[in-house]
Protein backbone atom coordinates (compact mmCIF):
# COMPACT_ATOMS: atom_id res chain seq x y z
CA UNK A 1 0.00 0.00 0.00
CA UNK A 2 3.11 2.46 -0.58
CA UNK A 3 2.41 2.56 -4.15
CA UNK A 4 -1.23 3.07 -3.97
CA UNK A 5 -3.32 4.91 -1.94
CA UNK A 6 -7.56 4.24 -1.70
CA UNK A 7 -9.90 6.93 -1.94
CA UNK A 8 -13.28 7.12 -0.07
CA UNK A 9 -16.30 8.87 -1.26
CA UNK A 10 -19.82 8.79 0.29
CA UNK A 11 -22.57 7.93 -2.96
CA UNK A 12 -25.71 8.60 -3.19
CA UNK A 13 -27.94 5.27 -2.18
CA UNK A 14 -29.59 5.47 -6.22
CA UNK A 15 -27.41 4.90 -8.89
CA UNK A 16 -28.04 8.18 -11.15
CA UNK A 17 -28.50 10.11 -7.92
CA UNK A 18 -26.20 13.20 -8.63
CA UNK A 19 -24.05 14.45 -5.95
CA UNK A 20 -21.35 17.37 -5.79
CA UNK A 21 -18.37 17.98 -4.09
CA UNK A 22 -18.49 22.69 -4.00
CA UNK A 23 -14.53 23.87 -2.62
CA UNK A 24 -12.68 26.32 -4.79
CA UNK A 25 -11.24 25.52 -8.20
CA UNK A 26 -7.50 24.00 -7.71
CA UNK A 27 -6.97 23.16 -11.67
CA UNK A 28 -8.64 23.83 -14.90
CA UNK A 29 -12.02 22.09 -16.50
CA UNK A 30 -13.35 23.05 -12.54
CA UNK A 31 -11.34 19.97 -10.32
CA UNK A 32 -11.98 21.01 -7.11
CA UNK A 33 -9.31 20.42 -4.15
CA UNK A 34 -11.13 18.18 -1.31
CA UNK A 35 -9.17 17.29 0.87
CA UNK A 36 -5.49 17.73 2.76
CA UNK A 37 -4.92 14.59 5.09
CA UNK A 38 -7.79 13.83 7.59
CA UNK A 39 -10.81 11.69 8.04
CA UNK A 40 -13.86 13.00 7.93
CA UNK A 41 -16.67 10.90 6.34
CA UNK A 42 -16.88 11.54 2.16
CA UNK A 43 -13.21 12.40 1.80
CA UNK A 44 -10.10 11.18 1.12
CA UNK A 45 -8.74 9.22 4.76
CA UNK A 46 -5.04 10.53 5.66
CA UNK A 47 -3.40 9.40 2.98
CA UNK A 48 -0.84 12.53 3.05
CA UNK A 49 -2.21 13.06 -0.49
CA UNK A 50 -4.45 15.60 -2.04
CA UNK A 51 -7.60 13.96 -3.77
CA UNK A 52 -8.65 15.75 -6.92
CA UNK A 53 -12.12 15.29 -8.05
CA UNK A 54 -14.33 15.95 -10.94
CA UNK A 55 -17.05 19.08 -9.63
CA UNK A 56 -20.23 16.91 -10.61
CA UNK A 57 -20.89 13.30 -11.49
CA UNK A 58 -23.42 11.08 -10.68
CA UNK A 59 -23.07 7.64 -8.62
CA UNK A 60 -23.19 5.19 -11.10
CA UNK A 61 -19.92 6.88 -13.14
CA UNK A 62 -18.27 5.71 -9.96
CA UNK A 63 -20.25 2.28 -9.69
CA UNK A 64 -18.79 1.51 -14.08
CA UNK A 65 -14.83 2.43 -13.20
CA UNK A 66 -15.09 -0.43 -10.84
CA UNK A 67 -15.09 -2.96 -13.30
CA UNK A 68 -12.37 -1.77 -15.17
CA UNK A 69 -10.26 -4.28 -12.30
CA UNK A 70 -9.15 -1.73 -9.71
CA UNK A 71 -8.79 -2.98 -5.86
CA UNK A 72 -11.31 -2.04 -3.42
CA UNK A 73 -12.22 -2.34 0.12
CA UNK A 74 -16.10 -1.99 1.36
CA UNK A 75 -17.52 -0.69 4.59
CA UNK A 76 -21.28 0.14 5.59
CA UNK A 77 -22.97 2.97 4.01
CA UNK A 78 -19.67 3.59 2.50
CA UNK A 79 -17.87 3.49 -1.48
CA UNK A 80 -14.51 3.10 -2.27
CA UNK A 81 -13.41 3.83 -5.21
CA UNK A 82 -9.88 3.50 -6.81
CA UNK A 83 -8.48 3.06 -10.58
CA UNK A 84 -5.96 0.98 -11.80
CA UNK A 85 -2.96 1.98 -11.80
CA UNK A 86 -2.31 2.81 -15.58
CA UNK A 87 -6.20 2.89 -16.83
CA UNK A 88 -6.71 2.28 -20.88
CA UNK A 89 -8.69 5.79 -20.45
CA UNK A 90 -5.69 7.52 -20.39
CA UNK A 91 -4.12 6.64 -23.67
CA UNK A 92 -7.31 7.08 -25.33
CA UNK A 93 -7.40 10.37 -24.29
CA UNK A 94 -4.06 11.81 -24.04
CA UNK A 95 -4.28 13.07 -27.95
CA UNK A 96 -7.36 15.16 -26.88
CA UNK A 97 -6.17 16.54 -23.66
CA UNK A 98 -3.03 17.52 -25.16
CA UNK A 99 -3.69 20.92 -25.49
CA UNK A 100 -5.61 21.28 -22.17
CA UNK A 101 -2.67 19.90 -20.61
CA UNK A 102 -0.21 22.23 -22.34
CA UNK A 103 -2.54 25.12 -20.60
CA UNK A 104 -0.91 24.90 -17.18
CA UNK A 105 2.44 23.38 -16.05
CA UNK A 106 0.57 22.11 -13.27
CA UNK A 107 -1.56 19.82 -15.48
CA UNK A 108 2.18 18.70 -17.09
CA UNK A 109 3.83 17.77 -14.05
CA UNK A 110 0.56 15.79 -12.80
CA UNK A 111 0.36 14.11 -16.17
CA UNK A 112 4.53 13.03 -15.82
CA UNK A 113 3.41 12.01 -12.15
CA UNK A 114 1.70 8.39 -12.55
CA UNK A 115 5.09 6.70 -11.45
CA UNK A 116 4.26 8.77 -7.86
CA UNK A 117 0.27 8.38 -7.50
CA UNK A 118 -1.13 5.26 -7.14
CA UNK A 119 -3.69 6.06 -9.74
CA UNK A 120 -4.42 8.82 -12.27
CA UNK A 121 -7.31 9.47 -14.18
CA UNK A 122 -7.82 10.84 -17.56
CA UNK A 123 -8.44 14.68 -17.52
CA UNK A 124 -11.81 14.37 -19.52
CA UNK A 125 -14.56 16.54 -17.79
CA UNK A 126 -16.66 13.76 -15.57
CA UNK A 127 -13.38 11.19 -15.64
CA UNK A 128 -13.02 10.46 -12.43
CA UNK A 129 -10.93 10.70 -10.04
CA UNK A 130 -7.05 10.86 -9.20
CA UNK A 131 -5.14 10.89 -5.67
CA UNK A 132 -1.11 11.95 -5.30
CA UNK A 133 1.06 10.45 -2.63
CA UNK A 134 3.11 12.62 -0.42
CA UNK A 135 6.31 12.32 -2.70
CA UNK A 136 4.19 14.51 -5.58
CA UNK A 137 2.70 17.16 -3.41
CA UNK A 138 6.99 17.69 -2.50
CA UNK A 139 7.39 18.15 -6.21
CA UNK A 140 4.25 20.04 -7.34
CA UNK A 141 4.10 22.86 -4.26
CA UNK A 142 2.06 24.85 -6.07
CA UNK A 143 -1.16 22.31 -5.30
CA UNK A 144 -1.04 23.08 -1.83
CA UNK A 145 -1.04 26.96 -2.52
CA UNK A 146 -5.16 27.51 -2.69
CA UNK A 147 -5.92 25.64 0.79
CA UNK A 148 -3.04 27.12 2.12
CA UNK A 149 -4.32 30.58 1.18
CA UNK A 150 -7.20 30.23 2.61
CA UNK A 151 -6.03 28.83 5.82
CA UNK A 152 -3.38 31.80 6.58
CA UNK A 153 -5.77 34.23 5.31
CA UNK A 154 -9.41 33.50 7.02
CA UNK A 155 -8.19 34.01 10.55
CA UNK A 156 -6.32 37.56 8.94
CA UNK A 157 -9.57 38.63 7.85
CA UNK A 158 -11.42 37.59 10.63
CA UNK A 159 -9.12 39.36 13.50
CA UNK A 160 -9.74 43.14 12.23
CA UNK A 161 -13.00 42.59 13.34
CA UNK A 162 -13.99 44.41 16.41
CA UNK A 163 -15.43 42.47 19.60
CA UNK A 164 -18.73 43.19 19.81
CA UNK A 165 -19.69 43.98 23.48
CA UNK A 166 -21.81 42.15 25.91
CA UNK A 167 -24.09 43.41 28.31
CA UNK A 168 -24.11 42.41 32.24
CA UNK A 169 -27.53 41.44 33.42
CA UNK A 170 -26.98 44.48 35.81
CA UNK A 171 -25.68 47.49 34.37
CA UNK A 172 -24.11 50.76 36.22
CA UNK A 173 -23.56 54.07 34.58
CA UNK A 174 -20.10 53.50 35.36
CA UNK A 175 -20.02 50.25 33.59
CA UNK A 176 -22.06 51.55 30.49
CA UNK A 177 -19.39 53.91 30.19
CA UNK A 178 -16.45 52.13 30.20
CA UNK A 179 -18.25 49.06 27.69
CA UNK A 180 -18.37 52.62 25.55
CA UNK A 181 -14.91 53.79 25.85
CA UNK A 182 -13.57 50.29 24.92
CA UNK A 183 -16.16 49.27 22.48
CA UNK A 184 -18.07 51.73 21.23
CA UNK A 185 -18.32 51.82 17.45
CA UNK A 186 -18.25 56.08 16.78
CA UNK A 187 -14.93 55.65 18.79
CA UNK A 188 -13.57 53.04 17.25
CA UNK A 189 -14.20 55.16 14.12
CA UNK A 190 -12.26 57.75 15.89
CA UNK A 191 -9.52 56.17 17.02
CA UNK A 192 -9.31 53.91 12.81
CA UNK A 193 -9.05 58.06 11.72
CA UNK A 194 -6.27 58.61 14.28
CA UNK A 195 -4.37 55.57 12.78
CA UNK A 196 -5.02 57.35 9.14
CA UNK A 197 -3.29 60.43 10.78
CA UNK A 198 -0.49 58.46 12.09
CA UNK A 199 0.19 57.16 8.53
CA UNK A 200 -0.13 60.49 6.79
CA UNK A 201 2.89 61.28 9.02
CA UNK A 202 4.96 58.64 8.45
CA UNK A 203 4.36 59.53 4.50
CA UNK A 204 5.30 62.66 5.23
CA UNK A 205 8.24 62.10 7.39
CA UNK A 206 9.60 59.52 5.45
CA UNK A 207 12.07 60.36 2.28
CA UNK A 208 11.79 58.88 -1.48
CA UNK A 209 13.43 55.74 -1.73
CA UNK A 210 16.64 56.44 -4.54
CA UNK A 211 16.10 55.12 -7.87
CA UNK A 212 18.59 52.75 -10.01
CA UNK A 213 18.57 52.00 -13.15
CA UNK A 214 20.70 49.31 -15.23
CA UNK A 215 21.00 48.91 -18.57
CA UNK A 216 22.95 45.96 -20.96
CA UNK A 217 23.02 46.01 -25.04
CA UNK A 218 24.91 45.37 -27.84
CA UNK A 219 25.83 47.57 -30.24
CA UNK A 220 26.94 46.52 -34.28
CA UNK A 221 29.36 48.56 -35.66
CA UNK A 222 32.04 48.45 -38.62
CA UNK A 223 35.37 48.63 -38.01
CA UNK A 224 38.76 48.45 -39.56
CA UNK A 225 41.06 46.31 -38.93
CA UNK A 226 44.64 45.16 -39.50
CA UNK A 227 43.54 41.70 -39.53
CA UNK A 228 43.94 39.45 -36.55
CA UNK A 229 44.12 35.37 -37.00
CA UNK A 230 43.35 35.48 -32.96
CA UNK A 231 40.05 36.83 -32.76
CA UNK A 232 37.15 35.23 -32.47
CA UNK A 233 35.85 34.82 -35.17
CA UNK A 234 39.45 34.81 -37.12
CA UNK A 235 39.93 38.16 -39.22
CA UNK A 236 42.03 37.38 -42.31
CA UNK A 237 45.26 39.72 -42.93
CA UNK A 238 43.56 40.80 -46.12
CA UNK A 239 40.09 42.05 -44.41
CA UNK A 240 39.87 45.78 -43.67
CA UNK A 241 36.39 45.98 -42.51
CA UNK A 242 34.50 44.12 -40.45
CA UNK A 243 31.14 43.85 -38.23
CA UNK A 244 32.02 44.19 -34.34
CA UNK A 245 29.19 43.90 -31.71
CA UNK A 246 30.47 45.45 -28.70
CA UNK A 247 28.85 45.28 -25.14
CA UNK A 248 26.89 48.58 -23.92
CA UNK A 249 26.75 49.11 -19.79
CA UNK A 250 25.33 51.35 -18.29
CA UNK A 251 24.07 51.91 -14.65
CA UNK A 252 22.80 55.63 -12.55
CA UNK A 253 21.73 55.99 -9.10
CA UNK A 254 19.78 58.89 -8.10
CA UNK A 255 18.57 60.74 -4.68
CA UNK A 256 15.15 61.28 -6.27
CA UNK A 257 15.77 64.97 -4.44
CA UNK A 258 16.34 63.38 -1.08
CA UNK A 259 19.55 65.66 -0.28
CA UNK A 260 17.58 68.70 -1.61
CA UNK A 261 14.07 68.08 0.44
CA UNK A 262 16.63 67.81 3.73
CA UNK A 263 18.60 71.05 3.01
CA UNK A 264 15.45 73.44 1.79
CA UNK A 265 13.24 72.15 4.48
CA UNK A 266 10.52 70.81 2.71
CA UNK A 267 10.73 67.24 4.97
CA UNK A 268 10.79 69.03 7.70
CA UNK A 269 7.75 71.74 6.80
CA UNK A 270 5.66 68.46 5.50
CA UNK A 271 6.35 66.74 9.23
CA UNK A 272 4.77 70.14 11.12
CA UNK A 273 2.18 69.54 8.46
CA UNK A 274 1.76 65.69 9.66
CA UNK A 275 2.53 66.31 13.40
CA UNK A 276 -0.56 68.96 13.51
CA UNK A 277 -2.90 67.13 11.49
CA UNK A 278 -2.19 64.32 14.08
CA UNK A 279 -2.70 66.27 17.47
CA UNK A 280 -6.00 67.70 15.86
CA UNK A 281 -7.36 63.92 14.88
CA UNK A 282 -6.08 62.58 18.54
CA UNK A 283 -7.97 65.89 20.36
CA UNK A 284 -11.20 64.67 17.72
CA UNK A 285 -10.97 61.67 19.23
CA UNK A 286 -11.58 63.13 22.89
CA UNK A 287 -13.88 65.26 21.34
CA UNK A 288 -16.12 62.86 20.15
CA UNK A 289 -15.82 60.92 23.33
CA UNK A 290 -16.68 64.18 25.67
CA UNK A 291 -20.15 63.72 23.12
CA UNK A 292 -20.65 59.79 23.06
CA UNK A 293 -20.26 59.69 27.22
CA UNK A 294 -22.60 62.67 27.64
CA UNK A 295 -25.34 60.62 25.08
CA UNK A 296 -24.64 57.40 27.00
CA UNK A 297 -25.15 59.22 30.37
CA UNK A 298 -28.10 61.15 29.06
CA UNK A 299 -29.73 57.93 27.31
CA UNK A 300 -28.91 55.72 30.98
CA UNK A 301 -31.19 58.37 32.93
CA UNK A 302 -34.18 58.11 30.72
CA UNK A 303 -34.06 54.06 30.49
CA UNK A 304 -33.49 54.67 34.60
CA UNK A 305 -36.57 56.39 35.02
CA UNK A 306 -38.59 54.97 32.25
CA UNK A 307 -38.20 51.85 34.56
CA UNK A 308 -39.30 54.10 37.58
CA UNK A 309 -41.80 55.10 35.59
CA UNK A 310 -42.62 51.41 34.74
CA UNK A 311 -42.79 50.21 38.26
CA UNK A 312 -45.17 52.88 39.29
CA UNK A 313 -47.44 52.63 36.73
CA UNK A 314 -48.02 48.86 37.12
CA UNK A 315 -48.46 49.90 41.10
CA UNK A 316 -51.04 52.69 40.09
CA UNK A 317 -52.49 49.63 37.65
CA UNK A 318 -52.90 46.98 40.84
CA UNK A 319 -54.53 49.89 42.88
CA UNK A 320 -56.65 50.60 40.43
CA UNK A 321 -57.73 46.81 39.89
CA UNK A 322 -58.59 46.50 43.29
CA UNK A 323 -60.48 49.45 43.34
CA UNK A 324 -62.60 48.22 41.05
CA UNK A 325 -63.06 44.98 42.75
CA UNK A 326 -64.59 46.57 45.60
CA UNK A 327 -66.67 49.08 43.34
CA UNK A 328 -68.05 45.56 42.04
CA UNK A 329 -68.76 44.35 45.26
CA UNK A 330 -70.62 47.54 46.19
CA UNK A 331 -72.46 48.02 42.77
CA UNK A 332 -73.70 44.56 43.67
CA UNK A 333 -74.90 45.35 46.76
CA UNK A 334 -76.51 48.56 45.47
CA UNK A 335 -74.45 50.71 47.37
CA UNK A 336 -73.32 52.77 44.19
CA UNK A 337 -74.63 53.53 41.11
CA UNK A 338 -73.71 52.31 37.97
CA UNK A 339 -71.99 55.67 36.25
CA UNK A 340 -69.70 55.59 39.99
CA UNK A 341 -69.33 51.90 39.05
CA UNK A 342 -68.25 53.10 34.96
CA UNK A 343 -65.93 55.98 36.45
CA UNK A 344 -63.97 53.47 38.32
CA UNK A 345 -63.67 51.31 35.69
CA UNK A 346 -62.66 54.02 33.40
CA UNK A 347 -59.78 54.82 35.60
CA UNK A 348 -58.70 51.55 35.71
CA UNK A 349 -57.74 51.01 31.92
CA UNK A 350 -56.48 54.10 31.94
CA UNK A 351 -54.23 52.31 34.45
CA UNK A 352 -53.46 49.57 32.21
CA UNK A 353 -52.89 52.13 29.23
CA UNK A 354 -50.41 53.45 31.09
CA UNK A 355 -48.56 50.59 31.99
CA UNK A 356 -48.56 49.27 28.61
CA UNK A 357 -46.95 52.79 26.95
CA UNK A 358 -44.68 52.76 29.88
CA UNK A 359 -42.91 49.58 29.54
CA UNK A 360 -42.80 50.40 25.49
CA UNK A 361 -40.89 53.15 26.60
CA UNK A 362 -38.54 51.25 28.62
CA UNK A 363 -37.68 48.87 26.27
CA UNK A 364 -37.22 51.82 23.82
CA UNK A 365 -34.27 53.18 25.95
CA UNK A 366 -33.14 49.82 26.72
CA UNK A 367 -32.21 49.62 22.92
CA UNK A 368 -31.51 53.30 22.30
CA UNK A 369 -28.43 52.57 25.34
CA UNK A 370 -27.33 49.06 23.78
CA UNK A 371 -27.42 51.43 20.15
CA UNK A 372 -25.14 53.39 21.50
CA UNK A 373 -23.04 51.06 23.21
CA UNK A 374 -22.21 49.29 20.17
CA UNK A 375 -24.45 46.31 20.58
CA UNK A 376 -24.83 44.08 17.71
CA UNK A 377 -26.79 41.29 18.77
CA UNK A 378 -29.94 40.65 20.05
CA UNK A 379 -30.09 43.15 23.48
CA UNK A 380 -31.05 41.13 26.43
CA UNK A 381 -33.77 42.45 28.81
CA UNK A 382 -31.17 43.69 31.39
CA UNK A 383 -31.47 45.58 34.64
CA UNK A 384 -30.21 49.21 35.31
CA UNK A 385 -28.96 50.21 38.74
CA UNK A 386 -27.66 53.75 39.38
CA UNK A 387 -29.80 54.88 42.91
CA UNK A 388 -28.39 57.91 43.39
CA UNK A 389 -29.79 59.37 39.60
CA UNK A 390 -32.94 58.87 41.41
CA UNK A 391 -33.42 61.94 43.61
CA UNK A 392 -32.20 65.01 43.69
CA UNK A 393 -28.13 65.93 44.43
CA UNK A 394 -26.13 68.69 43.42
CA UNK A 395 -22.94 67.78 41.83
CA UNK A 396 -19.77 68.84 44.15
CA UNK A 397 -18.12 70.74 41.47
CA UNK A 398 -20.90 72.83 40.91
CA UNK A 399 -21.17 73.83 44.17
CA UNK A 400 -20.71 77.57 44.27
CA UNK A 401 -20.26 77.56 40.58
CA UNK A 402 -21.08 80.37 38.40
CA UNK A 403 -21.76 80.71 34.47
CA UNK A 404 -18.54 83.16 33.99
CA UNK A 405 -16.65 80.57 35.93
CA UNK A 406 -18.14 77.94 33.78
CA UNK A 407 -17.37 79.61 30.40
CA UNK A 408 -14.36 80.44 30.90
CA UNK A 409 -13.59 76.35 32.29
CA UNK A 410 -14.98 75.31 28.52
CA UNK A 411 -12.99 78.19 26.67
CA UNK A 412 -9.79 76.39 28.18
CA UNK A 413 -10.64 72.89 28.26
CA UNK A 414 -13.17 72.01 25.39
CA UNK A 415 -11.14 69.58 23.23
CA UNK A 416 -13.13 71.18 19.86
CA UNK A 417 -11.83 73.96 20.01
CA UNK A 418 -8.08 72.66 20.80
CA UNK A 419 -8.83 70.88 17.40
CA UNK A 420 -9.31 73.45 15.84
CA UNK A 421 -6.55 75.72 16.75
CA UNK A 422 -4.54 72.79 15.82
CA UNK A 423 -6.15 72.93 12.50
CA UNK A 424 -4.98 76.46 12.49
CA UNK A 425 -1.09 75.27 12.93
CA UNK A 426 -1.64 72.84 10.41
CA UNK A 427 -2.72 75.13 7.80
CA UNK A 428 -0.13 78.05 8.60
CA UNK A 429 2.35 75.38 8.21
CA UNK A 430 0.97 74.52 5.06
CA UNK A 431 0.97 77.97 3.77
CA UNK A 432 5.13 77.93 4.47
CA UNK A 433 5.13 74.66 3.05
CA UNK A 434 3.21 75.28 -0.12
CA UNK A 435 5.80 78.67 -0.72
CA UNK A 436 9.07 76.47 -0.08
CA UNK A 437 7.76 73.96 -3.06
CA UNK A 438 8.57 77.06 -5.62
CA UNK A 439 12.17 76.14 -4.66
CA UNK A 440 12.37 73.17 -7.41
CA UNK A 441 13.19 69.83 -7.06
CA UNK A 442 17.02 69.16 -7.31
CA UNK A 443 17.76 65.08 -7.73
CA UNK A 444 21.27 64.53 -7.54
CA UNK A 445 23.00 61.09 -9.90
CA UNK A 446 25.74 59.23 -10.44
CA UNK A 447 25.81 57.22 -13.73
CA UNK A 448 28.36 54.64 -15.30
CA UNK A 449 28.75 54.17 -18.61
CA UNK A 450 30.72 51.70 -21.09
CA UNK A 451 31.03 50.85 -24.41
CA UNK A 452 33.34 48.02 -25.62
CA UNK A 453 35.65 45.84 -23.68
CA UNK A 454 38.34 45.61 -25.96
CA UNK A 455 41.10 47.53 -24.47
CA UNK A 456 42.12 50.01 -27.13
CA UNK A 457 39.85 49.77 -29.50
CA UNK A 458 36.03 50.48 -26.92
CA UNK A 459 34.02 53.15 -28.44
CA UNK A 460 33.13 54.76 -24.88
CA UNK A 461 36.01 53.93 -21.79
CA UNK A 462 34.68 53.36 -18.66
CA UNK A 463 32.78 56.50 -17.55
CA UNK A 464 31.67 57.98 -14.15
CA UNK A 465 29.03 60.99 -14.30
CA UNK A 466 27.37 62.97 -11.79
CA UNK A 467 24.54 64.96 -12.27
CA UNK A 468 21.61 67.28 -11.32
CA UNK A 469 18.33 67.38 -12.46
CA UNK A 470 15.53 70.20 -11.84
CA UNK A 471 12.50 71.53 -13.34
CA UNK A 472 12.58 74.84 -14.03
CA UNK A 473 9.85 76.97 -12.86
CA UNK A 474 9.73 79.61 -15.52
CA UNK A 475 5.54 78.80 -16.28
CA UNK A 476 4.06 77.85 -12.86
CA UNK A 477 5.55 78.75 -9.73
CA UNK A 478 3.13 77.09 -7.02
CA UNK A 479 0.71 79.93 -6.96
CA UNK A 480 -2.49 77.83 -6.78
CA UNK A 481 -0.74 75.72 -3.96
CA UNK A 482 -0.48 78.49 -2.10
CA UNK A 483 -3.93 80.52 -2.24
CA UNK A 484 -5.65 77.00 -1.54
CA UNK A 485 -3.55 76.86 1.72
CA UNK A 486 -3.87 80.37 1.96
CA UNK A 487 -7.78 79.80 2.05
CA UNK A 488 -7.47 76.79 4.14
CA UNK A 489 -5.97 78.71 6.67
CA UNK A 490 -9.20 81.35 6.73
CA UNK A 491 -11.39 78.73 6.99
CA UNK A 492 -9.67 77.19 9.74
CA UNK A 493 -10.11 80.42 11.47
CA UNK A 494 -13.43 81.52 11.01
CA UNK A 495 -14.39 77.76 12.21
CA UNK A 496 -12.44 78.06 15.27
CA UNK A 497 -14.91 81.71 15.83
CA UNK A 498 -17.55 79.58 15.24
CA UNK A 499 -16.96 77.36 17.70
CA UNK A 500 -16.27 79.63 20.10
CA UNK A 501 -19.17 81.09 19.87
CA UNK A 502 -20.53 77.64 19.88
CA UNK A 503 -19.03 77.13 23.44
CA UNK A 504 -20.86 80.23 24.77
CA UNK A 505 -24.11 78.78 23.30
CA UNK A 506 -23.70 75.62 24.68
CA UNK A 507 -23.02 76.79 28.68
CA UNK A 508 -25.30 79.49 28.42
CA UNK A 509 -28.40 77.21 27.29
CA UNK A 510 -26.83 74.28 29.44
CA UNK A 511 -26.59 76.70 32.54
CA UNK A 512 -30.05 77.77 32.03
CA UNK A 513 -31.54 74.60 32.12
CA UNK A 514 -29.63 73.16 34.37
CA UNK A 515 -30.86 75.97 36.91
CA UNK A 516 -34.23 75.95 35.65
CA UNK A 517 -34.98 71.95 36.49
CA UNK A 518 -33.43 72.42 39.71
CA UNK A 519 -35.72 74.39 40.79
CA UNK A 520 -38.57 72.11 39.68
CA UNK A 521 -37.03 69.18 41.65
CA UNK A 522 -36.19 70.72 44.21
CA UNK A 523 -40.03 71.92 45.02
CA UNK A 524 -41.18 68.35 44.03
CA UNK A 525 -39.11 66.84 46.45
CA UNK A 526 -39.82 69.21 49.05
CA UNK A 527 -43.12 70.30 49.43
CA UNK A 528 -45.35 69.23 46.11
CA UNK A 529 -45.22 65.21 45.96
CA UNK A 530 -45.99 65.02 50.12
CA UNK A 531 -49.06 66.97 49.58
CA UNK A 532 -50.02 65.38 46.99
CA UNK A 533 -49.87 62.27 48.58
CA UNK A 534 -51.45 63.58 51.60
CA UNK A 535 -54.55 64.82 49.58
CA UNK A 536 -55.02 61.12 48.05
CA UNK A 537 -54.82 59.82 51.19
CA UNK A 538 -57.27 61.98 52.93
CA UNK A 539 -59.83 61.94 50.23
CA UNK A 540 -59.67 58.22 50.02
CA UNK A 541 -60.65 57.81 53.77
CA UNK A 542 -63.30 60.42 53.57
CA UNK A 543 -64.87 58.48 50.39
CA UNK A 544 -64.75 55.11 53.05
CA UNK A 545 -66.62 57.33 55.55
CA UNK A 546 -68.66 59.13 52.90
CA UNK A 547 -68.00 62.71 53.50
CA UNK A 548 -66.32 62.59 50.16
CA UNK A 549 -67.81 61.69 46.61
CA UNK A 550 -66.47 59.25 44.25
CA UNK A 551 -65.41 62.07 41.90
CA UNK A 552 -63.58 63.59 44.49
CA UNK A 553 -61.77 60.56 45.28
CA UNK A 554 -60.67 60.32 41.69
CA UNK A 555 -59.98 63.64 41.23
CA UNK A 556 -57.52 63.23 44.08
CA UNK A 557 -55.98 59.98 42.23
CA UNK A 558 -55.41 61.23 39.31
CA UNK A 559 -53.11 64.35 40.69
CA UNK A 560 -51.23 62.30 42.60
CA UNK A 561 -50.14 60.14 40.02
CA UNK A 562 -49.73 62.99 37.35
CA UNK A 563 -47.46 64.50 40.38
CA UNK A 564 -45.58 61.65 40.41
CA UNK A 565 -44.96 61.33 36.64
CA UNK A 566 -44.32 64.71 36.75
CA UNK A 567 -41.61 64.74 39.10
CA UNK A 568 -39.94 61.75 37.27
CA UNK A 569 -40.32 63.82 34.26
CA UNK A 570 -38.42 66.51 35.73
CA UNK A 571 -36.06 63.82 37.35
CA UNK A 572 -35.14 63.17 33.94
CA UNK A 573 -34.57 66.90 32.51
CA UNK A 574 -32.63 67.60 35.48
CA UNK A 575 -29.77 64.98 34.98
CA UNK A 576 -29.86 65.66 31.17
CA UNK A 577 -29.08 69.62 32.37
CA UNK A 578 -25.87 67.94 34.41
CA UNK A 579 -24.68 66.11 31.53
CA UNK A 580 -25.73 68.37 28.79
CA UNK A 581 -23.30 71.29 31.51
CA UNK A 582 -20.51 68.66 31.61
CA UNK A 583 -20.60 68.38 27.59
CA UNK A 584 -20.60 71.95 27.22
CA UNK A 585 -18.13 72.78 29.90
CA UNK A 586 -16.07 69.14 28.55
CA UNK A 587 -15.36 68.42 31.58
CA UNK A 588 -16.95 65.93 34.48
CA UNK A 589 -19.21 67.54 36.92
CA UNK A 590 -20.01 64.72 38.97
Amino acid sequence: MSDEKVVESHLAPHRDEPFEFSFGRHLHHDFRVLHLGGGEPGFPRRTGGVGLFHRRGTASDFRDQRRDGCRCQTQPSIDHQCLPKRPATVARTQGANKSRRGESPIFKRIARASKYSSHLASFDRGAGIASCSASVLSRSPLLLIPPLAVMVLAPAQASGDPAAPTLPSKLSLQSAVQILRERGLDLLIAEAAVQSAEGDLKIAEALPNPALSLGYGRSIAKRTTEGDPSADPPVPASTRWVIQKDPVLSASLSDQASIQSLIFGKRSLRSDVGRAALAASRMSRVDAERNLVSLVKQQFVQALVAKSVLEFTREVQATSSHTLTLMETRYRAGAISEADLARVETAKLESDQAADIAAVNYRAAQVGLAFLLGIRSQIPDFELDEPGVLHYSRPQSLQGASRDGLLRTALESRPDLKALQLQKQRADSSISLAKRMRIPDIALSLSYSQQGTMEGVAITPPTLTLGLSAPLPLLYQQQGEIKKAEADYRTQTLQYQKAEAQVVSDVETAHAAFIGSEQLVKRMEDRLLERAKRARDLVSFQYQKGAASLLEFLDAQRTYIATNIEYLQDLTAYWTAVYKLEQAVGMELR
